[in-house]
């Protein structure tokens, strides 16, 4: 296998459009790369959304499948927790560019680290995913 050098595409492709000020902090063969490697997360999505109706649907119609509470409290609350895990690992991920986690520092401090996208990056997103994220958050 040869080691070539990646050749950008022509400027025909219309989706790289973008305003000056990413193409002037972001290399062209960078901005192309992203453009082209940006997947729809429609799984994601799909995830995201099923947690949270399967969830409600659980409890609405709870009286309906059992009459334990207590089974229907421990489904629900399996589903939450899988909607969570989803939110925080994944959808805020992919979707709207959110990570945090906690980490230990040399003094023994407990520290939480936030990151999110670069406006760079929010300009190079999937257009509407990150607000489907914020909007399902409701």
């Amino acid at each position: 296998m040869s080691s070539s050098a990646y050749t950008p595409l022509t400027s025909t492709d219309p989706d790289t459009d973008l305003p000056s000020t990413v193409a002037m902090s972001l290399s062209p063969d960078r901005i192309v790369q992203q453009k082209l490697g940006r997947p729809s997360n429609t799984m994601v999505v799909v995830l995201h959304t099923l947690f949270k109706l399967s969830a409600l649907i659980t409890y609405l119609c709870a009286s309906i499948l059992t009459s334990s509470f207590i089974a229907c409290f421990i489904v629900v609350m399996l589903l939450l927790s899988a909607d969570f895990w989803i939110v925080k690992n994944i959808s805020g991920r992919l979707l709207a560019g959110l990570r945090w986690w906690s980490v230990v520092d040399d003094s023994g401090q407990l520290v939480w680290q936030y990151e999110s996208w670069t406006v760079e990056q929010r300009q190079l997103a999937q257009r509407g995913e990150a607000s489907y994220f914020w909007a399902s958050l409701i």
